[in-house]
């Protein structure tokens, strides 16, 4: 399951699915209509977990604690019990059909463009299209809302406007403090599916989106200069720290301090082939840093060359670190980095750059 999607449980409008799995459909179709073509309609449930005693199995609840695993009933292409992880018996579990009628009355708006599972579907995710825009006349952006659930206890159900450049398709990922609100549907109690509900969070979605653009605009009026440039390529890629105060070793080797310790030739050489195989690891780090960091100035070069309206703004200098992470290794394609650059480690960098180019917008 290199690829991430659980089976070939991914659905998508028109565009083929990743890796030739699953399949496309070309007419809108609400969400439980989605979560039944994808074969999300699979059911979880929580179950006792149990302890080996003196007099005999007993539950975990009958030891007084208040634990119970999350499992995922055999299915046809995998017939086994699958466990998500361990909950408190109070946590309320979400189907996917429960999911999809929740989502119905969104698709009215915003119609249904992906959505999957991965792992043994422990985690879901489903796209909802939220139409086009173009940022100050010289760039546009697909707009997107992202459903993702995880039924391993971990994670709120959630609900993130995530944008995309169309015309490099690569995916934007915000600090939630600075630009939008995500919205958490927390399992500590039922999702409550009435018209205030869904009227709440319309409105909800819908400032989102509108703080969105209005970040992305100002994020194109400002012209920066060299070490400002510097500074969000800083913030994506950060200054590598050495481990083990292999720093102060070194420069105790070096300055001869080590020698005045009544060590044995032994200690002293263990000290030092650590002292310097942590050195190697760090010059591989700013090798690695470095390298970063040149290629998303390769990559600012070439948006500024495209964009010259937007040269050198906050908004060209985020692009370029969003993507030389959505493509780093000619990689952009593939489920796992997909993952990554939404909810991953590639999306940590693009929300530390964008903070610190949102910054720089508006100081």
């Amino acid at each position: 399951m290199a690829h991430g999607i659980f089976g070939d449980r991914f659905l998508s409008l028109r565009e083929p699915a990743w890796h030739g799995l699953g399949t496309t459909f070309t007419d809108p179709i609400t969400a439980t209509e989605a979560v039944s073509r994808s074969k999300l309609d699979y059911k979880v449930g929580k179950f006792p977990l149990y302890v080996k005693t003196a007099n005999g199995l007993k539950s975990l609840k009958e030891c007084g604690l208040d634990q119970v695993v999350v499992l995922r009933q055999p299915l046809p292409d995998d017939d086994k019990y699958r466990a998500f992880g361990t909950v408190n018996d109070s946590y309320s579990l979400v189907q996917n059909r429960d999911i999809g009628k929740m989502l119905d009355p969104l698709t009215e708006t915003w119609p249904v463009e992906t959505i999957g599972a991965l792992g043994h579907g422990e985690t879901i995710f489903l796209t909802l299209n939220a139409g086009e825009i173009e940022i100050n006349g010289g760039d546009r952006v697909h707009q997107y809302f992202v459903v993702t659930d995880n039924k391993a206890g971990k994670e709120a159900l959630r609900i993130l406007f995530t944008p995309v450049r169309v015309v490099c398709q690569n995916t934007l990922v915000m600090g939630i403090s600075q630009a939008t609100t995500s919205i958490a549907l927390r399992h500590d109690k039922d999702v409550t599916l009435d018209l205030k509900f869904y009227t709440s969070l319309m409105d909800d979605l819908r400032r989102s989106q509108a703080g969105v653009v209005e970040s992305f605009n100002r994020m194109t009026l400002k012209q920066l200069v060299d070490d400002q440039i510097n500074d969000i390529l800083a913030s994506a890629y950060p200054d590598p720290k050495p481990t083990d105060n292999s720093d102060r070793v070194a420069r105790a080797i070096a300055s001869g301090q080590l020698a005045k310790l009544q060590l044995t030739p032994e200690e002293i050489a263990t000290i030092t082939d650590r002292a310097d195989r942590a050195v190697k690891l760090l010059d591989s780090d700013w090798t690695n840093v470095i390298r970063q960091r040149d290629d998303a100035r390769t990559l600012l070069d070439k948006f500024n060359d495209e964009h010259p309206k937007l040269s050198n703004t906050p908004w060209a200098g985020w692009q370029a670190v969003v993507e030389a992470e959505d493509y780093r290794d000619g990689k952009g394609g593939s489920v796992a980095v997909k993952k990554s650059a939404l909810f991953g480690a590639r999306a940590q960098v693009k929300i530390r750059s964008f903070k610190t180019a949102y910054s720089l917008a508006v100081k």
